[in-house]
């Protein structure tokens, strides 16, 4: 924000591809990075720089991407960035089972027992569509199953977000295929930290409140 230029963009963008070797929906940030940065460069009278970094986050993004989405290709033949579960995750929330307070049940295709896309579910998927599938395709398919169950079902679904949305922003971190509290409580570091997740976001808004009052 002090010093505008392609370096740090390209920094910004690479730090960003890194996080989404490991959580891909961090990806999503990508769009307020791009607005954060017009606002930056537009408050300094800087508007030309803008394409020049918007293109070095872009590029140091897919650099780091890269040998994923390579590896991706020659295990597979089709072009998967990061990793083929998203179509999963939405169907994993949005289904007749769907609570909103539990992770195991996935409607048709039976229980999930890992958060990834993992063979026996694509090979259930493969079972109902009657025809062999990649996971990339067997993703797809179950979040066409997910946009269409939302659809349907509007009232449900926003009861489902509104659980969700109560539980994330709640003192305990939701679990999945594991109890993330019982975790902290067995490890002889963890269970000795000062302070849990309602404290450190209670600190975060906070901090981001004085910060909005300070700007």
């Amino acid at each position: 924000a002090e010093r505008p230029h392609c370096r740090w963009a390209g920094a910004a963008g690479a730090v960003l591809g890194l996080m989404a070797l490991v959580r891909p929906n961090v990806l999503l940030f990508a769009p307020v990075l791009l607005i954060w940065g017009w606002w930056v460069v537009r408050r300094q009278g800087l508007t030309r720089r803008f394409w020049p970094m918007a293109g070095a986050a872009a590029l140091a993004g897919m650099v780091v991407l890269a040998p994923a989405a390579v590896r991706n290709w020659r295990v597979e033949g089709t072009f998967v960035p990061v990793s083929a579960n998203g179509g999963l995750t939405l169907f994993h929330g949005n289904n007749d089972d769907a609570a909103g307070s539990m992770t195991n049940s996935a409607g048709g295709i039976g229980m999930v027992r890992s958060p990834w896309m993992c063979p026996d579910i694509v090979a259930r998927v493969e079972r109902d569509e009657g025809r062999q599938l990649t996971f990339s395709e067997a993703s797809r398919s179950l979040g066409r199953r997910a946009l269409a169950w939302m659809a349907d079902h509007p009232g449900r679904e926003l009861v489902l977000i509104g659980r969700r949305t109560a539980l994330f922003w709640g003192p305990d971190e939701i679990a999945h295929n594991h109890v993330v509290g019982a975790d902290r409580l067995r490890s002889a570091l963890l269970r000795r930290m000062p302070i849990g997740f309602s404290t450190a976001l209670a600190g975060a808004l906070v901090g981001s409140a004085v910060l909005l009052v300070w700007w």
